[in-house]
């Protein structure tokens, strides 16, 4: 886990886009009234086994707990399971991350596994586990009727595709 102190400055993160493109990492922002308020992004994946890691951030707290962050990895579930080969997304979350534990939940992502301890958090000063979930095409096939309004949802395909 990393933790910073400050936030990204514009050239970090045109570099970090820049990065996402040159390795074929999927990465989204979301927005709010045209407000960039997080993103929906890839870490790892594996195109032989057809499974692929997402992550997701929203960074400010006015925007918790409104249903966007689970819209989000909605549409992006979405979007891997109808657009590409993956059958398998998997994602994770500290066990002191309720909201993001409960995003996951919600788009039907089930508990795989918890490593006990796995992260420091020196602000805290204690361990977490690392929570890990999963979901499968089939899955999301029953799931995705619970989101309606995907179609309203508008995530583009990246220019590497």
């Amino acid at each position: 886990m990393r933790f910073r102190s400050r936030p990204y400055d514009t050239q970090e993160v045109r570099d970090f886009v820049a990065h996402c493109e040159i390795s074929r990492r999927y990465h989204w922002g979301i927005f709010s009234g045209g407000t960039h308020i997080g993103n929906v992004s890839t870490s790892s994946w594996s195109q032989e086994n057809h499974w692929i890691d997402l992550s997701f951030l929203v960074g400010d707290s006015n925007y918790w707990g409104k249903g966007i962050a689970t819209t989000a990895v909605a549409a992006a579930v979405n979007y891997f399971f109808d657009r590409t080969s993956y059958r398998r997304i998997i994602g994770g979350a500290s066990s002191g991350n309720i909201g993001s534990i409960k995003v996951m939940e919600n788009v039907g992502m089930k508990l795989e596994g918890r490593l006990r301890e796995q992260a420091y958090y020196p602000a805290l000063e204690r361990y977490m586990d690392d929570m890990r979930f999963g979901i499968l095409k089939d899955e999301w096939r029953t799931k995705k009727s619970d989101f309606p309004d995907l179609s309203l949802v508008h995530v583009e395909k990246m220019n590497w595709e």
